[in-house]
């Protein structure tokens, strides 16, 4: 078997030279090549590199399956380009479908269809230019400190100790350089300064629901910014000590969104408390890190029981699965 395996890599971002943390959502060699050694246990590995071309490039060695990590560049329909392209060349492709991870990448459209499941989210004020920036002087209707940051990025991209504002002068400057500099709508949110949980799970109809993790940043700083993102400054306590109220309204809240979005095979989402100890749902990522050295998911999969191997293994096998229901059902 063929395994192609799409991916990033930094020097290929038109502006990995501009931004000091524009390509934070790529993994890191060492994790790449780890990636590669475990798909190289069930076939043969076809490294696919992401670039403008890499529709010529799949189409032209056709693998039987590609395994997708792809982050992309350019829109917030960045991260639907491998599947939308794998589609488009009847090859099967792990995880999402490209309106699942186009969806759930704009942060705003998202807590929508949250709210509309009765999911709770932070207020929430999208801005897409300087012009509506400034409009929302003495009228933003979310009491402050407020939360700012790009609508359609990840992993902490533009979030920085400055994204927590007291007033609007903070909100104009922080807002204001980030619609600059990101060149991407911006997303206002009521601050949350309760603690900070992960649920993540795997599967389809009846995902399996991995140990719950809770995030604890150093410092004096109660979000998880770049600054500690960026040096994989954290501290994972997993399984967390929760009470069971807090702990089931996060996995239904998790259930209910991934539902929703029509997510497959995998998912990663993120949850606040408020001063109340409320559950807050903040977003959630189809395409979560699956490095075996930095990242969340990984070792609350661990925590359950599976080895790194063998998410990666699964996955590729929900890929397949698919594929041979999709063939029966053409076939009828």
């Amino acid at each position: 078997m063929k395994i192609g395996f799409c991916y990033d890599i930094p020097e290929n971002h038109p502006r990995a030279g501009d931004l000091d943390d524009i390509t934070a959502e790529y993994e890191s060699e060492e994790t790449i090549e780890a990636l590669t050694e475990m798909m190289a246990e069930i076939g043969e590995v076809i490294q696919f590199p992401y670039h403008q071309q890499i529709f010529a490039d799949l189409r032209e060695q056709k693998p039987d399956v590609v395994f997708n990590i792809v982050e992309s560049w350019g829109s917030r329909n960045r991260e639907s380009y491998i599947p939308n392209i794998c589609e488009m060349l009847d090859i099967p492709y792990t995880a999402s479908d490209g309106l699942a991870l186009g969806i759930s990448l704009d942060k705003g459209l998202t807590k929508e269809i949250a709210q509309s499941r009765g999911i709770n989210t932070p207020e929430f004020k999208i801005i897409k230019n300087v012009r509506q920036l400034d409009e929302v002087r003495g009228n933003l209707k979310i009491d402050y400190p407020v939360f700012v940051k790009p609508n359609s990025e990840g992993s902490s991209i533009g979030i920085r100790r400055s994204s927590r504002v007291n007033n609007f002068d903070g909100l104009y400057q922080t807002g204001k350089k980030l619609l600059n500099k990101y060149q991407t709508p911006i997303i206002i949110e009521e601050f949350l300064p309760g603690r900070e949980f992960v649920v993540a799970l795997l599967g389809n109809g009846e995902p399996e629901i991995f140990p719950v993790a809770e995030i604890v940043v150093e410092g004096d700083v109660s979000f998880y910014s770049y600054e500690f993102k960026g040096k994989h400054q954290k501290t994972i306590k997993c399984p967390v000590n929760i009470e069971n109220k807090i702990k089931n309204k996060m996995i239904s809240d998790t259930l209910e969104i991934f539902k929703a979005l029509g997510c497959r095979d995998i998912a990663r989402a993120d949850f606040k408390l408020d001063k109340q100890g409320r559950v807050h749902f903040l977003e959630i990522n189809p395409l979560p890190g699956l490095s075996p050295f930095y990242s969340v998911y990984p070792e609350q999969a661990q925590k359950a029981g599976y080895r790194p191997e063998e998410i990666i293994k699964k996955l590729i096998k929900f890929a397949l699965s698919r594929e041979i229901d999709r063939r029966k059902i053409k076939n009828v």
